[in-house]
């Protein structure tokens, strides 16, 4: 499962090289603001102006590290499946069984997805831009279908 994980990140960032210096925190910068813009108003209405604002970067400087729009909410999504499989798995660690750890995974995935950042970027507006297969990948989402748990 983390072989797919690191993949599943190798192509969300395809477009990118590796941001070293002032590079890393403007990577860095363009992920929150459009991590904001993706959350509040959606993959289809968001353009690379709302993210330029956001961000405090240029046109060019959202393409270096991400490619495209579709390269930017991929890299969103990576993040955002990497804070909430940190977020289930803390839960989860706490449980003294293997029925109440997989109780309070599901409880606490279902929390996230009522969360409306998480449900419009991971539910809403991942799929249809980037596909079922890719966000089947995803760490946090494919944990439930992994037959170990």
């Amino acid at each position: 499962m983390q072989l797919a994980y690191v993949a599943y990140v190798d192509r969300a960032r395809r477009h990118a090289q590796t941001p070293q210096g002032d590079d890393r925190r403007d990577a860095c910068q363009a992920d929150r603001g459009c991590r904001h813009a993706f959350g509040t108003i959606g993959y289809a209405e968001a353009s690379m102006d709302d993210f330029t604002a956001s961000a405090g970067l240029t046109r060019g400087a959202l393409y270096h590290h991400f490619g495209d729009k579709k390269g930017l909410l991929q890299a969103v999504i990576a993040e955002i499946d990497g804070e909430m499989a940190a977020r289930v798995n803390e839960v989860a660690s706490k449980a003294p069984t293997r029925w109440q750890r997989f109780v309070d995974e599901c409880t606490t995935y279902i929390e996230m997805a009522l969360e409306p950042e998480i449900q419009r970027i991971m539910f809403r507006d991942g799929p249809p831009c980037w596909g079922i297969r890719h966000m089947a990948e995803c760490q946090c989402l494919h944990r439930f279908s992994d037959p170990a748990i």
